[in-house]
């Protein structure tokens, strides 16, 4: 999602990079899951919120390497920060900020 705002003489566009939660489990052979619907229990919380902090920093990052910059802290809903789990829509958002370019 990207917009566009005149301040004055400078040109701005604005953009946010959202990162769903998802749910990390081990199964039996040890490989690493996602499953949306399942609880969490303390192993689980632990990976789930691992993951899921890396896939926003990476989502982050990529913007940041293109010329973005933050606009503010991001925003985590209350069940991403839940032990209850972050189902149900759970999301982190940055909000990006960079000055539009005549090419862009």
């Amino acid at each position: 999602m990207s917009d566009i705002e005149s301040t004055g003489t400078k040109n701005l566009e604005y953009s946010l990079v959202s990162t769903e939660w998802r749910i990390y489990t081990i199964d039996g052979n040890g490989r690493i899951n996602s499953n949306a619907t399942m609880l969490l229990n303390p192993r689980d919380w632990d990976l789930s919120l691992k993951n899921n902090m890396e896939k926003f920093t990476r989502d982050v990052n990529i913007k940041l390497a293109e010329g973005w910059r933050p606009l503010g802290a991001p925003i985590l809903t209350g069940n991403w920060l839940s032990h209850s789990g972050g189902g149900g829509g759970a999301n982190a958002v940055q909000a990006l900020i960079r000055e539009k370019l005549p090419s862009r």
